[in-house]
């Protein structure tokens, strides 16, 4: 079932426009990746499906209410969702305090803060800094004190924005093994925005990529991320979150720890999924890249040849 609904989505600052008639649907329970670079129009269309802030055009429904009619709502609609931005936001006081900062302006009973707060803490593996200043932490406890500080309203969509940009690989393990058990476990609908593909591809039931505010092509393309088979049955063959086909099937060479593009034209691959290594090629990242054609295709950025810097094809 659908939780929230976004039809025709637009948003501009001045004459910039950055959401361009994005259509959108998250399902109760899963979790839905948003990936593209920097500038792509992620962030600002997790703060429109929060309700921090009104697209200008569009209509949007967030447990059956539609926002648009009712803007009385949304602050009882805030209330069930939860925010985790990409720079952690802590204060000068102890994790306790930062924790219980939002409980308190709900005016919660004393008791109720106290075990609201260990839960959260507890669920992120900080328990023993409960009584540390938060500004002592590293940045990857940081970012889980904030995100503690959203688990302890109890949100029913956990919108997460870019939430280990900045960490380093231990962090990033740690929050994405979070997000995973909180899933699994409290059936939490969560809404992840990423410049990773390959994040998107571990966390995600779903992913839409987004490209200049807009979604990408309609028909199937070469080297679309396969959607990953859920706990509750979601995989292949269902809509993309952004209106898009369904992924197609992985290349039959698929062994643990490979990724698989298409290779490049005139490299002689046969058919569209070997590795771009057995043609020279080196690729540290891929990403989405609008072609000429006007097409969205997920490429690898190619770093290199193999050894004189000459293309391989012409070897």
């Amino acid at each position: 079932m659908a939780i929230i609904e976004a039809h025709d989505i637009k948003k501009s600052y001045g004459n910039l426009e950055v959401l361009h008639d994005i259509d959108l649907s998250v399902r109760e329970g899963e979790i839905l990746g948003l990936i593209g670079p920097s500038g792509s129009g992620k962030s600002t269309l997790l703060r429109i499906l929060d309700l921090i802030e009104p697209a200008n055009e569009g209509e949007l429904s967030v447990f059956g209410i539609d926002t648009i009619a009712d803007r009385g709502s949304w602050l009882d609609l805030r209330r069930r969702m939860g925010m985790l931005f990409q720079r952690p936001i802590v204060f000068n006081a102890s994790v306790y305090d930062n924790v219980a900062m939002g409980l308190r302006y709900r005016r919660a009973p004393r008791d109720d803060i106290d075990r609201k707060v260990k839960d959260a803490l507890e669920a992120v593996g900080l328990s023993r800094y409960i009584k540390s200043r938060a500004l002592d932490l590293s940045g990857g406890e940081q970012q889980r004190v904030a995100l503690s500080r959203v688990l302890v309203t109890d949100p029913e969509i956990l919108f997460l924005d870019e939430p280990t940009a900045n960490l380093d690989p231990t962090s990033t393990a740690t929050i994405e093994a979070i997000v995973t058990r909180l899933n699994r476990e409290a059936n939490m609908t969560v809404v992840i925005s990423t410049h990773d593909l390959t994040q998107g591809q571990r966390l995600a039931h779903r992913v839409g990529v987004m490209l200049e505010g807009r979604r990408p092509e309609h028909r199937p393309r070469p080297g679309r991320l396969p959607e990953r088979r859920s706990h509750r049955g979601r995989g292949e063959g269902e809509a993309d979150p952004l209106d898009n086909p369904p992924a197609r099937r992985r290349s039959r060479d698929d062994r643990p720890g490979r990724r698989h593009l298409p290779a490049p034209e005139g490299t002689g691959a046969r058919g569209g999924g070997e590795p771009l290594s057995r043609h020279g090629y080196r690729h540290r990242a891929y990403g989405p890249v609008r072609e000429r054609d006007g097409a969205l295709r997920v490429r690898s950025r190619r770093t290199g040849d193999r050894e004189e810097g000459r293309d391989p094809r012409a070897s």
